[in-house]
């Protein structure tokens, strides 16, 4: 993965990445066209706390990084927070139901952030933006089923 993004590994250290001396990855700025930190997209693939662990990061990731330790340490931290949604077991008229609510959610938004970048975005028309979610409905419909959802599934 860091190949693909910043090219092949370098022992002379002037292009791609490389191993530290303490066995945790950088990368060279000059080769590096979306960001000089290579956890800006490793993020992206791998779990935090590997990159925490193995990657050299930018001093306010490092800072962040050991918030997330504390957080997890006192089980704050949501284990499976990314597969959450889908280990709720909604039946499958509630999957019927997502499924069209978010087809809506992602042409509002698609039309909108179109919109927001040839005309600018304003107060007005942010906040115009937000209250279309609750013409929606989108925090009864939607929002709150899977609220109902997680409820049953952490109640057990």
């Amino acid at each position: 993965m860091y190949s693909l993004y910043y090219g092949p590994y370098d022992e002379t250290n002037t292009n791609g990445w490389n191993y530290l001396e303490d066995g945790r990855i950088t990368t060279f700025a000059s080769t590096v066209s979306v960001k000089p930190y290579l956890d800006c997209n490793t993020l992206f693939f791998a779990p935090s706390n590997w990159v925490a662990k193995n990657v050299k990061m930018a001093s306010q990731y490092e800072e962040k990084a050991g918030y997330s330790r504390i957080y997890e340490a006192a089980g704050i931290v949501q284990k499976n927070s990314n597969k959450l949604l889908t280990m709720l077991g909604l039946t499958s008229e509630q999957l019927q139901s997502a499924a069209l609510i978010e087809t809506d959610i992602a042409n509002a938004v698609y039309e909108n952030i179109v919109k927001f970048m040839t005309e600018g975005v304003t107060d007005d028309s942010w906040n115009a933006f937000v209250k279309m979610f609750d013409k929606m409905k989108v925090q009864e419909k939607y929002v709150q089923m899977y609220q109902d959802a997680a409820d049953v599934y952490f109640a057990k």
